[in-house]
């Protein structure tokens, strides 16, 4: 008898479930299905370097071209070392674009250093050559054991009088050589031995070191090197 009365319940149950699912169907109940949430993945862009006042760059250069093929006689020395370094300003501007592309930010930043140190350096010598004074600048020193060959050109637009170039170590004084006067453009070549044990310091080469001549700009008469 316990066996048939639960085959009855079993029964009872299956044909009220049969009655809900025909009951739904016929009256079109609404079904409900639980919504499963994704959290969105965070993501970090980071922000584009804005250049102020881009200068005006070359439209073709050379890659690489960090030693200018100049003719340091020539007496359009200071426009071809203008055009050097808008070649340098597109290069390491080229540079920073490619390196952002690449997410290498910080390799960019120093690309984009580079381009705003050439661009100062440009606009300087703009500066200095609307001015009706002379501005002396060692653009390029060579060394070849203890002699060193140090090239001054004067950017202004004036010509530059008799000086001496100073060479420190330090703030010591350790070599005075008389330069030549320079006309406006024009690049002179002084060179200067030194002490063999000043062979691997860091020295400090300064055109106008006593200060004879009225230059534009006389904060860009020093240059570092070995």
């Amino acid at each position: 008898m316990k066996i048939i009365k639960n085959l009855i319940l079993i029964i009872a149950i299956l044909a009220l479930i049969g009655i809900s699912i025909s009951s739904v169907a016929a009256f079109n109940l609404p079904t409900y299905t639980v919504p499963t949430y994704t959290p969105p993945i965070p993501t970090y862009t980071p922000p584009t370097p804005i250049i102020p006042n881009p200068i005006t760059l070359p439209t073709t250069y050379i890659p690489n071209a960090y030693t200018p093929p100049i003719n340091f006689k020539s007496p359009t020395y200071a426009s071809d070392y203008q055009n050097y370094l808008n070649a340098k300003a597109m290069k390491a501007y080229e540079d920073y674009q490619k390196l952002q592309q690449q997410k290498k930010y910080s390799e960019a930043a120093k690309a984009l250093n580079t381009y705003k140190k050439t661009q100062k350096e440009l606009n300087s010598i703009k500066k200095s050559s609307s001015t009706n004074k002379a501005d002396l600048k060692i653009t390029k020193t060579t060394k070849n054991g203890n002699t060193h060959k140090v090239y001054i050109t004067n950017f202004g637009k004036k010509a530059a009088g008799k000086s001496y170039l100073g060479v420190y170590d330090g703030k010591k004084l350790i070599k005075k050589v008389s330069t030549k006067s320079i006309g406006k453009g024009k690049t002179i070549e002084v060179k200067v031995t030194l002490p063999k044990k000043y062979k691997n310091k860091i020295k400090s080469f300064k055109t106008d070191a006593g200060n004879l001549i009225k230059e534009s700009n006389e904060k860009n008469n020093v240059l570092k090197a070995k």
